[in-house]
Formats: structure tokens, C-alpha cells, sequence
């Protein structure tokens, strides 16, 4: 399928979601990732909340069945399954963190799987410093914060 200068290939749903739509991702021959709901979406610029199921348990889940799914969707479509490396996790994790608590915890054991610098490091910090997220949810987020700073050598700047 051709979106304007760029040929796509749609790989089939990742999952449906909550609402009943199918969850649609396609990859270029340069690794670029798309998505498209209503408009066909770049996800390295501007990643949709579609994108959030995810991590979530029942759709996608931990970070290797996550992997695990969109691979198989490529080798499903005839493309190699080594595209996976280039798909955008982080920024799913990102983007979790930025969107609630639930997208937030379940995004949070996919940590250990990034290098992630220190500007993500302080909004896991403010995650763990604001009370209206659970105390097991802090500590959960806390665990890999700490794990991150140890293996730099640096501690951020708590209140």
C-alpha cells in the first residue's frame, strides 16, 4: 500500500483494543513505523495512545512477548523478523509514563530492557515521589530507578 512517497507494509492487528478496533502497525523498507486509526501516523514523531495496550497484560504484556508479537506479525507479512529491533518500545514507555499510573505500572518491568538517560530517569523519580500512585506501584518504579542509578554510579536529587 503506498501513503503518499513512502510504501508501507501493514502488518496484520497487533490486538484489538478495549474499543473494538484493530491496532494496526506497518513498517517502511528504512525501518520507519507507522500506525493508522482514522490517519495513517509516523511512530517516531508523534506515538498515539493506541500504542499504550502494549504493555498491558492480555495484549501485548512483558517486553518479550511484546517483541515476541510484533515479530511474528513481520515474519507473517514475509518481512524479517530482525524489524523488530527497530520498533519504538521505549517510546511506549515512555509514553506510558507520561499518560497515568496504570500505563505507568505495566510499562514498568519493561525498564530493565532500556538504557535510558537521566531525564527519564527524574520523571520515574517524580513517578515514585507522588503519593497519589500506590505505595506498591512507587516502590515497584523505585526498585528499577535504584537498579539504574547504582549501575551509573550517580544518585538523582531527591527532595
Amino acid at each position: 500500500m503506498s501513503n503518499g512517497d513512502r510504501n508501507i507494509t501493514w502488518l496484520p492487528p497487533l490486538f484489538t483494543n478495549a474499543g473494538g478496533a484493530d491496532v494496526v502497525v506497518g513498517v517502511t523498507a528504512d525501518s520507519e513505523w507507522f500506525t493508522k486509526y482514522h490517519t495513517v501516523v509516523s511512530l517516531s514523531s508523534d506515538l498515539p495512545p493506541s500504542m499504550l495496550p502494549l504493555v498491558q497484560p492480555g495484549y501485548g504484556g512483558d517486553y518479550p512477548t511484546a517483541r515476541n508479537l510484533i515479530a511474528y506479525r513481520l515474519e507473517t507479512t514475509g518481512l524479517p523478523s530482525s524489524l523488530v529491533d527497530s520498533f519504538p518500545f521505549f517510546e511506549v514507555v515512555q509514553l506510558a509514563f507520561r499518560s497515568s499510573g496504570f500505563w505507568a505500572v505495566n510499562a514498568a518491568a519493561w525498564l530493565p530492557n532500556f538504557d535510558f538517560d537521566e531525564s527519564f530517569a527524574n520523571i520515574l523519580l517524580q513517578f515514585t515521589l507522588d503519593k497519589q500512585h500506590s505505595q506498591s506501584d512507587r516502590h515497584l518504579v523505585a526498585k528499577y530507578l535504584r537498579k539504574w542509578e547504582t549501575d551509573r554510579g550517580i544518585t538523582l536529587l531527591r527532595p
